[in-house]
């Protein structure tokens, strides 16, 4: 019913507000499921990005620039947004800007839930940033324990180097996770 009241109106869903955001990558942000249905129904674009100019000054690591609406809803946790998007045809694999993936996001952010939904999809477990560092990586580096079990339950690579050199296991080490070293050298991590 909505969906077909968003189509007779006329309304562009892949219009912009002033911050670089249609419809779709708002609701999905918010985690607003029904709206999201609806627009995904009306025929929004599923990987259509953010192209917010007020976060090119924002740093690094809070920038959501060039995420599609299933990061900003997997950065968020909003696991029945992740859902949908996923039923409707996003690619659990596409990267941002930085060529972060979705499941890259919400690892970062500890959301486990979303973790297991991105991973049962198919995203790739060692998917790396521009950074090289892979969902394992960011978990690890804020002791996101449950995110991390998953990853490694999925077969994450424990080894993996990051263009520092760092692995899931240094980088625990270095922010102070004490019980995310543990649980990755128990996993079997080496370095």
């Amino acid at each position: 019913m909505a969906a077909e009241q968003l189509r007779g109106t006329g309304i562009d869903l892949e219009a912009r507000d002033a911050a670089g955001n249609t419809p779709l990558v708002r609701a999905s942000l918010a985690g607003q499921l029904t709206a999201v249905r609806a627009l995904l129904a009306a025929g929004a674009n599923v990987h259509a990005t953010n192209e917010s100019a007020a976060a090119r000054g924002r740093p690094h690591w809070d920038r959501t620039e060039g995420f599609t609406p299933l990061h900003l809803a997997a950065k968020e946790g909003h696991v029945d947004v992740v859902e949908a998007l996923v039923r409707a045809g996003a690619s659990v694999n596409y990267p941002d800007g930085s060529y972060s993936t979705p499941l890259y996001v919400t690892a970062r952010a500890g959301h486990v839930k979303a973790v297991r939904a991105l991973l049962a999809a198919g995203a790739d477990k060692d998917s790396a940033s521009h950074w090289g560092r892979t969902p394992l990586h960011a978990a690890s580096s804020w002791g996101y324990l449950e995110a991390m079990r998953e990853l490694i339950r999925a077969g994450a690579n424990l080894e993996a180097r990051d263009r520092w050199r760092d692995t899931p296991l240094s980088l625990a080490r270095d922010f102070n996770h004490p019980a995310a070293v543990a649980l990755l050298r128990e996993a079997g991590a080496k370095s």
